[in-house]
This record gives C-alpha cells, sequence and structure tokens, in this order.
C-alpha cells in the first residue's frame, strides 16, 4: 500500500536479503522521521506470506525480535546523523491523542499516527 500523499514523514525499511528462504512469517525493521518535529521512531511490521506471496501485515511498537536489531540500528544511526533527528519513545508514541487523522479516531488515535504515519503497518 503506498503511502498517502499528505503524511507527515519519511519512512525507509530493511528487508532480509533477497536470497533468504521465506517464512510463513517475517520481520521488517521500518523507521520513520516526521517532519513535523525532529523526531523519528523505528519499529517492526510482521509480514505473513503464504508461499511467496504476502497475505498480512501488523505493526508492533513492542522489542523487535532479534533479528532485526542490527537493521535497526543502521535506520537508527542514519535518521541521527543524515537529518539531526531525535529517537521518539516507543511509550510516548503509543499515547492516545484527541484528533482526527485520516481513518483514525478517539480514542485509537496515537501520538504515532500524528506525527508519522496512520498506517504503521504499511512498509516501503
Amino acid at each position: 500500500m503506498p503511502a498517502h500523499p499528505l503524511q507527515h514523514l519519511a519512512r525507509l525499511g530493511r528487508h532480509p536479503p533477497e536470497n533468504t528462504p521465506t517464512p510463513k512469517h517475517r520481520w521488517v525493521a521500518v523507521g520513520c522521521l516526521s517532519i513535523l518535529a525532529p523526531v523519528y521512531i523505528v519499529y517492526g511490521v510482521e509480514l505473513e506470506y503464504r508461499g511467496k506471496e504476502r497475505i498480512g501485515q501488523k505493526a508492533s511498537l513492542g522489542p523487535l525480535p532479534p533479528d532485526t536489531h542490527h537493521a535497526a540500528d543502521i535506520i537508527a544511526r542514519k535518521m541521527e546523523t543524515l537529518f539531526g533527528a531525535t529517537a521518539l519513545s516507543r511509550a510516548l508514541a503509543q499515547t492516545r491523542v484527541p484528533l482526527f487523522v485520516e481513518f483514525k479516531a478517539p480514542p485509537e488515535t496515537m501520538l504515532l499516527h500524528t506525527l508519522f504515519t496512520s498506517t504503521p503497518e504499511s512498509v516501503p
């Protein structure tokens, strides 16, 4: 799913190498940079496959699986070095806000949706 043109972010993801066998579930590290504030977040998206076909995806702001730590560290360093941004904590990103953002409405809207994206499960 392409990013909405009005989203306030730059987003990048680090996928496993192409020659990696496709398991039923695969994690991708995703980094989002807000253009509204000098902050970024790195989180995980779990991709579900049937054979080589992607059949689902789900964002997780919880701890990343060990096999994504290296990619998440690279993304974080790039965000800090290239843009001078500071990491926004996952706890703060999950703070509920009384705003409407695209298809999100209170009480479901989180700071993550307002600063970064209303579709965190969408991977670049």
